[in-house]
């Protein structure tokens, strides 16, 4: 781990891995940097540390441990009332 003296992390590496090769990039880097947006303008603190083990590997338990504990929706249908429901996400789209 190379952390400074501040106690932050020197290198960030920061990836998106609940997407797969059919979406649209557009449409998902519109909803990370709307997403983003919104937590700068509320002052939101990131919640999680770097997770330094491949998360596809992680048990229910050690996210949890990570600090992960929201999920995807699990079917298309849950995912566009969810959809429906996120503002931020339908202004920005």
């Amino acid at each position: 781990q190379n952390i400074g003296p501040n106690g932050k992390y020197l290198d960030v590496h920061f990836e998106h891995r609940f997407v797969d090769g059919t979406s649209n990039p557009y449409l998902v880097f519109s909803a990370l940097i709307a997403s983003g947006v919104d937590g700068i303008k509320k002052g939101m603190q990131l919640t999680t540390h770097p997770i330094l083990d491949n998360p596809a590997s992680l048990n229910n338990e050690e996210h949890i441990k990570q600090g992960v504990t929201d999920r995807m929706p699990d079917s298309l249908s849950d995912a566009l009332k969810v959809l429906r429901e996120d503002k931020i996400l339908i202004d920005a789209l």
